[in-house]
């Protein structure tokens, strides 16, 4: 019956094409079956930092100067499991990144990503890892995002209103150094709700998979926010304006999971939402409206504090930018966990020691 379910299942993934996310640090350090968690709460905090920083002179075919990458992740995790088979699972995922090259006076912001997730669960008596889900989710920048002039000349930068129109006055020149900025906190913001049906084919300690089909709606607010949309035609350089938008649609999530010999970790995860109807002014329709979001890490421990991990993102919002987003890099990461979900109590062997009345006979 698993089979067959799973088999419908990937059937629909194909025909829809669609996704939300389910949990932001998919990979764990310590992943658990959730057949064996008993009830009650399981909290989980975790941070980790990375820095890099190297220095050149002289050497034929590079800039001199320093280059730095100074990197923070937090990750959190609160699961609650009732007795009457409800899970309450909710999940916070924060990753920020600066950068500084010896083309630039000042540290750039490379990845500023917040996530927020709360989804309830239930799950059929009988076959457990089947049923109905609610979810709501939040997206968004904690902090402003900026680019900056590394030309070495003046930059012209026109502003774009969102149907690609200029803005009056929108034109600025920037001298070199100086800083563009494109958005201010908490722009864009991207607010999900969605309804469906779960499905937890397998859950092993080297694959765990989690599907989730259904409907939902997305608001983004782009809160004054810009994006570079250049037409290499043109001279000035193009920002176009975030618009606010509504979208409703058919969901799907599908994540994947797994650990090899407790020391190599990986994790693919792959998110898309095609709405039915959007109040957008764009002219994209059809399938030119998916939203896609996909990503893969893989990471080997190497000590409790210290691992080295791989991360690759690709996403698009049509209705942001019609580009694909692409981040992926390599990084030593020292972590720390302030909160663990609570371990297993271990059974104490006693001593062979004779039983009660064996020592009785004795006496």
């Amino acid at each position: 019956m698993r089979t067959l379910f799973f088999s419908l299942f990937i059937v629909l993934l194909i025909i829809s094409n669609t996704v939300q996310a389910q949990n932001p640090d998919f990979l764990q350090d310590k992943p658990t079956n959730s057949k064996k968690r008993k009830k009650g709460w399981y909290p989980m905090l975790k941070t980790s930092g990375n820095l890099s920083w190297a220095n050149s002179k002289d050497v034929v075919g590079q800039t001199d100067g320093s280059t730095w990458n100074i990197g923070y992740i937090l990750t959190g995790q609160l699961i609650y499991l009732s007795k009457e088979n409800h899970e309450w699972k909710n999940d916070l995922g924060w990753q920020l990144n600066y950068v500084k090259t010896p083309l630039t006076d000042k540290f750039s912001k490379s990845m500023d990503n917040v996530e927020l997730s709360s989804a309830w669960l239930y799950h059929l008596k009988g076959i457990k890892w089947l049923g109905p889900y609610g979810q709501m989710g939040l997206k968004s920048s904690l902090f402003s995002g900026y680019m900056i002039n590394a030309s070495g000349a003046p930059l012209d930068v026109q502003k774009l209103a969102s149907d690609g129109n200029p803005l009056p006055n929108g034109l600025t020149t920037y001298q070199p150094q100086d800083t563009i900025k494109l958005t201010n906190a908490l722009s864009p913001t991207v607010l999900k709700q969605s309804l469906g049906i779960f499905l937890n084919p397998t859950d092993l300690k080297y694959l765990k998979t989690y599907v989730q089909l259904g409907g939902g709606a997305w608001e983004i607010y782009g809160r004054n926010g810009f994006v570079v949309d250049d037409n290499s035609e043109t001279a000035p350089l193009e920002i176009k304006q975030i618009d606010d938008t509504v979208q409703i649609g058919a969901e799907l999530n599908l994540t994947a999971t797994g650990t090899i010999k407790k020391i190599i970790n990986y994790g693919i995860k792959a998110n898309f939402m095609l709405p039915f109807y959007n109040n957008s002014q764009s002219n994209l329709s059809g399938i030119d409206l998916l939203n896609t979001d996909l990503e893969f890490k893989a990471g080997v421990k190497i000590s409790k504090f210290v691992s080295i991990e791989y991360s690759f993102k690709a996403v698009k919002y049509p209705l942001i930018t019609d580009k694909w987003q692409i981040l992926n890099g390599l990084v030593i990461s020292f972590n720390a966990s302030i909160i663990e979900p609570p371990a297993k109590k271990k059974k104490v062997k006693m001593c062979p020691c004779k039983p009660e009345a064996a020592l009785k006979k004795e006496k």
